[in-house]
């Protein structure tokens, strides 16, 4: 839907600003990434708040998180650099309405790992997976509106080729325009 395509391109820019954070900070954790501490603007640029349970990886700190956003190290006070990364793939997997398709497992799944060397944690690999996955859905998206016209112009098409055909055969056309029209009624 049109809905999800615009929150996947905000999932994208929560990436990318996690990224540029990263970059200044390195062993940055921010511990309860969720929806309510993420404010998107008008153009869709994202800021992180509430940094009440923000930690540097590998430092043990006792972190509130909120289930089910944030991942198990972070109620054993063991924050990650990948916990982020568990945070934003669950708020995917909400997006997506929990659903357990090819975008969870190739996407979420490898994300929410509960052990933390098997997960992944690469917030550009994130990016490009759902960068992947919101061109898949425009494309998805085109096939629907095209296959929308498809139909409209077969059924012009057939409709068009009965009339011909009554024609030719001498049919009493009023009578079958009638039953075309009941037809499209009923339909």
């Amino acid at each position: 839907s049109a809905k999800n395509r615009g929150l996947f391109e905000i999932v994208e820019n929560v990436i990318i600003e996690l990224i540029r954070i990263r970059r200044i900070y390195p062993d940055l954790v921010f511990c309860d990434l969720k929806p309510s501490n993420i404010i998107v603007n008008r153009d869709r640029q994202i800021t992180f708040i509430d940094f009440d349970s923000v930690s540097r990886a590998g430092v043990k700190k006792i972190c509130k998180g909120t289930r089910p956003y944030a991942a198990p190290e972070i109620f054993q006070g063991i924050p990650d650099r990948k916990s982020d990364i568990y945070s934003i793939a669950q708020i995917v997997w909400q997006i997506n309405d929990w659903k357990l398709d090819g975008l969870f497992f190739g996407v979420i799944a490898p994300c929410i790992r509960k052990e933390v060397p098997k997960r992944q944690g690469n917030p550009e690999w994130l990016l490009k997976k759902i960068k992947i996955h919101r061109i898949k859905l425009q494309i998805l998206h085109i096939l629907e509106v095209i296959g929308k016209k498809i139909r409209f112009l077969l059924l012009v098409f057939a409709v068009l080729f009965i009339v011909i055909w009554l024609l030719e055969k001498n049919h009493d056309i009023i009578k079958f325009m009638r039953a075309v029209r009941d037809c499209i009624i009923v339909v």
